[in-house]
């Protein structure tokens, strides 16, 4: 009779955690760098060329590799097996704009199409204003990063840049990822 229990109690437990765990994975979310992820590889057509900012956003692809010609990389490349496999795996071309210092007038952003950022990056420079004297005193150089940056999102949000709003991501858990068209 005490074995009996024991199974009887094990049995429900074990069904009371399978139903507990089901309505858990129904109920999560997935993250929106994930769906942005899913959406550009469907829906944008390869060798395109992005714009990604620092952090916060959907890794489309390697920097250094993502930025070179497709064409002229691998007629010049003695292993082309190689190119074709990363090519097949990160077919977009990726720069960054932290290593453009955020300027669109670089010979790297001219050829962009679309650019892709998340609040995550451009709410820090918008929602909160630096101590001035500290950052001048300490970190000048930090304080004019910080003013271009927040030039930079400002512009970009009030579409005074060329580029426009194309699609939002904020169906699902994590940083809101915006993605922007140039016009």
């Amino acid at each position: 009779l005490h074995y009996f229990f024991i199974t009887v109690l094990l049995v429900l437990s074990v069904i009371f955690s399978m139903k507990l765990f089901s309505r858990v994975a129904q109920n999560i979310t997935p993250d929106n760098r994930a769906l942005a992820h899913d959406w550009i590889y469907q829906n944008i057509p390869p060798r395109e060329t992005f714009l990604v900012d620092w952090g916060y956003v959907p890794s489309l692809g390697f920097r250094n590799l993502g930025v070179l010609e497709p064409r002229r990389y691998i007629n010049d490349n003695p292993y082309p097996a190689i190119v074709n496999e990363y090519l097949d795996r990160y077919p977009f071309r990726i720069v960054k704009l932290l290593e453009l210092n955020y300027r669109l007038d670089h010979p790297r952003a001219k050829t962009a199409q679309y650019l892709l950022t998340s609040n995550w990056c451009y709410e820090r420079y918008l929602t909160s204003t630096p101590e001035l004297p500290n950052i001048i005193i300490y970190h000048g150089d930090r304080f004019q990063y910080y003013l271009m940056r927040r030039n930079f999102y400002l512009k970009l949000l009030a579409n005074d840049l060329p580029y426009k709003i194309f699609k939002k991501f904020n169906n699902g858990s994590g940083p809101e990822v915006l993605l922007f068209k140039r016009t």
